[in-house]
């Protein structure tokens, strides 16, 4: 099931009564909760701001009495404009300190007497100029829907009072971002305000973000391929839309369909540069805004090898072969894999050799800049080969291919099967592809046939009999489509969790869950998953004939950890202010977010 971000808003404290995101004062920039003072024995006096601003309804003013806290009494008394008594109190120690909500503009009077003993010592009072502030209109937070830009107000633009306003907005960089009332967003963020009367006297400040409503990020499977490369880009939460692909150079927007999850395969990646990834998924609790987000990676070029025979083995099984490598570009190491060769550290233009060679497939490995290239060169005897009394003879085997097949979980691979016209032989085989290197090896045992199970694709037959390497055999075998559909390679539960296969065919899933129970549903269905574990979904076309394979992705879940909270009220004063914190179970406090709400659900 997916988790609106939006409906819960991370608020470290909450004041009863007073809005969390905002702060203001005229001077101080935190008055919601001002920091505790060290109170040191001094002579009485009444200490505290002359000026406040109102901007949601109320404000709350601090103001201390001085003295010696441990023995002083202190005798609190507050008028309102008019001169009426709000509020009496007295006591020792704790009321030291006086926490007053004005709930209207106007010129109030603090007063204050201090007793030490039997005396009263200190008798004095202290203006405060209550005025409105701005009224405002910023919330909380902010739905960025795709790739629009979202305006948001700190006041309501029509208000007549704007012009009596200063206006700032910077970014969680600290950047000045905005000057002027409505800031136009299209980057996810906290966003600050700073708003200053023009006349001075009243600072606002507080905060907004601004958003997709689903938490997500893009995740690749490295940020910098060669050219040639495999790449797959995955959402960290298991989120299925819409994955669009912008190609270096151009701004047109190739759509790579709905998935968990995408492989650009390498002859999706030939053109050199930054690509960006973009992707987009809805949220049903905001139907018609989509949570969007992008990634960037690049593409670069494969490190360019030169390879030169400087002289060709003599025939099939003499090992006299030269070769020249002349890397063009540096080179952090270039690797003979079946040599087990290794220079290091390359400058362009610098040229190494390999000598005694036998005639066969080379795996050469380059690496640069964090690139890895693979080349096969295939070093051939010389023709007419310089043949000795112990070269052996070539016979030239008859190949034949079985394509693939379809089986009931998959692919049957295709079958490569190699006749020997001379009769029983012993030696080895191995198959190799470009770009990947040694796929499958295996001896040959006094046989006349093998039979090598292969899916669909191009590569190289190495076979060497007796010692001899014979002509090496090109092979290429036609991939069977298979169903499409995708999963998340993980998933994250929390208590239980709606999995539905992304697929735009007509498919029959079934799931086999870690405790081997299965469930067969059709395509758009959710299978509940609250089990930790390895699982397995089959896909089948509902319709026999369409030619598409079956298809098996195995996927794994875990469970995440239960966590409780609660509203914990950590500081209270004698005048009935109130502040509260969250106290949360098992879990930690960045890996939360939290809204405080009123009654009213606000």
């Amino acid at each position: 099931m997916l988790t609106s971000r939006f409906l819960l808003w991370k608020i470290g404290i909450l004041l009863t009564g007073i809005l969390g995101i905002y702060s203001w004062s005229s001077g101080n920039p935190n008055p919601l909760r001002e920091s505790k003072l060290e109170v040191l024995d001094s002579d009485p006096e009444i200490t505290g701001p002359h000026e406040l601003c109102i901007v949601f309804g109320a404000v709350i003013g601090t103001f201390h009495g001085g003295g010696i806290p441990a023995t002083d009494v202190y005798y609190w008394e507050v008028y309102s404009p008019t001169g009426a008594l709000l509020l009496e109190r007295s006591g020792g120690k704790q009321f030291e300190q006086l926490q007053f909500s004005f709930q209207g503009p106007g010129v109030y009077q603090i007063r204050l007497r201090v007793r030490r003993n039997a005396d009263f010592i200190f008798s004095g009072q202290k203006t405060v100029n209550v005025r409105t502030g701005p009224s405002l209109i910023i919330q909380p937070d902010y739905l960025l829907c795709g790739e629009n830009p979202t305006a948001i107000s700190v006041m309501d633009p029509d208000n007549p009072t704007l012009s009596q306003y200063r206006f700032q907005w910077k970014n969680s960089q600290g950047q000045v971002v905005g000057l002027s009332n409505t800031l136009q967003v299209t980057q996810e963020g906290q966003y600050f305000f700073e708003i200053t009367s023009q006349q001075g006297g009243c600072l606002v400040t507080g905060n907004t973000f601004v958003g997709p409503s689903l938490d997500f990020n893009l995740t690749v499977s490295s940020p910098a391929v060669c050219r040639g490369s495999d790449l797959v880009l995955a959402t960290d939460t298991p989120l299925s839309g819409e994955w669009i692909l912008i190609r270096p150079g151009s701004t047109a927007r190739e759509p790579l369909g709905e998935a968990f999850q995408v492989i650009l395969e390498r002859e999706d990646l030939t053109t050199l540069g930054t690509y960006t990834a973009i992707f987009s998924a809805n949220d049903p609790n905001y139907p018609g805004c989509q949570s969007t987000r992008r990634i960037t990676f690049e593409v670069n070029e494969s490190p360019i090898l030169e390879v030169n025979p400087v002289e060709k083995p003599d025939n099939c099984s003499f090992p006299n072969g030269i070769l020249d490598f002349t890397n063009l570009v540096s080179l952090d190491s270039l690797i003979i894999e079946e040599l087990d060769l290794k220079w290091s550290n390359l400058t362009p233009g610098t040229t190494v050799r390999a000598e005694d060679l036998a005639p066969q497939i080379y795996t050469l490995v380059a690496y640069s800049t964090g690139c890895k290239f693979i080349r096969l060169y295939n070093l051939e005897s010389k023709q007419p080969p310089i043949l000795l009394p112990s070269t052996p003879e070539i016979f030239l085997p008859d190949y034949s291919i079985t394509e693939e097949t379809c089986g009931p979980n998959g692919i049957n691979p295709g079958v490569l099967t190699v006749d020997f016209t001379q009769g029983n032989v012993s030696g080895a085989f191995r198959i190799l592809a470009e770009g990947i290197g040694e796929l499958l090896a295996g001896e040959i045992s006094d046989q006349d046939r093998i039979e090598i199970p292969v899916p669909g694709g191009t590569y190289l037959l190495e076979i060497k009999i007796d010692g001899c390497t014979y002509p090496i055999e090109p092979v290429t075998i036609a991939k069977r489509p298979t169903v499409d559909f995708s999963v998340p390679a993980e998933i994250a539960i929390c208590q239980s969790y709606d999995l539905v296969p992304s697929t735009a065919q007509d498919l029959i899933f079934t799931l086999t869950y870690p405790d081997n129970t299965s469930r067969t549903l059709d395509a758009g269905e959710a299978f509940d998953l609250t089990l930790e574990g390895s699982y397995s979904l089959l896909g089948v076309p509902k319709d026999p004939s369409s030619g598409l394979c079956p298809k098996t992705e195995e996927f794994s879940a875990r469970l995440s950890q239960e966590f409780g909270f609660s509203a914990v009220l950590v500081e209270e004063d004698c005048f009935g202010n109130q502040i509260y914190e969250v106290a949360l179970d098992g879990i930690d406090l960045n890996q939360v977010s939290i809204r405080w709400i009123n009654d009213q659900g606000t």
